[in-house]
């Protein structure tokens, strides 16, 4: 089918067409193409807040600051409290109160990173929800030597033999073995 009001791709679509599909005139299912591109702008532009967790990936129990901050000059009547929620994919949810920034500059919070998971980050009072970009926290299990911080004695037994070196049980006999040498004047 040829006409002006048809579109094969939507990257081919000029603003002068945009107009045109919003016509009365263009076929039904262009029009809603238009109006999805129209909502879709409006939208995105709706969002004057972010919240984000920093870092965006962590190990539970690892300090993370979850930050609520306006996008772009903080609001003249902003709200003056804010909580976000934090959801798992099974449900479970923790909630936690934002300080203020002073200046406006939106609200803060600092906790341990929860489980293990990829955690939605809401907020649930302050700034209306719909106005937020939301984000989310990953928290992945830690890394095999921080999981198990025990020394593997037979591994360093041989690492030693193989190298000429010694394995120390202790600070103490580090120091003896060095002959005395205060080992912090080598650093």
């Amino acid at each position: 089918m040829r006409g002006k009001n048809v579109i094969r791709d939507a990257s081919h679509a000029s603003a002068s067409s945009t107009r045109d599909l919003a016509k009365p005139s263009a076929m039904p299912a262009t029009r809603s193409f238009a109006s999805a591109i129209v909502s879709s702008k409006c939208r995105h532009s709706a969002k004057t807040w972010r919240l984000v967790a920093q870092p965006r990936r962590a190990v539970p129990g690892e300090v993370v600051t979850l930050n609520l901050a306006p996008i772009g000059p903080p609001p003249e009547n902003g709200p003056e409290r804010a909580v976000a929620t934090l959801t798992a994919a099974d449900g479970t949810q923790q909630v936690v109160t934002l300080t203020a920034v002073p200046g406006g500059a939106g609200f803060t919070a600092r906790l341990p990173a929860p489980a293990i998971g990829t955690w939605r980050l809401a907020a649930i009072d302050g700034p209306n929800p719909r106005e937020i970009e939301e984000s989310e926290l990953e928290v992945f299990p830690p890394a095999s030597e921080v999981r198990d911080p025990r020394a593997d004695r037979p591994a360093l037994d041989a690492l030693a033999r193989g190298t000429g070196g010694r394995v120390f049980t202790d600070a103490k006999a580090l120091v003896l073995a060095s002959g005395g040498v205060d080992l912090h004047s080598m650093f």
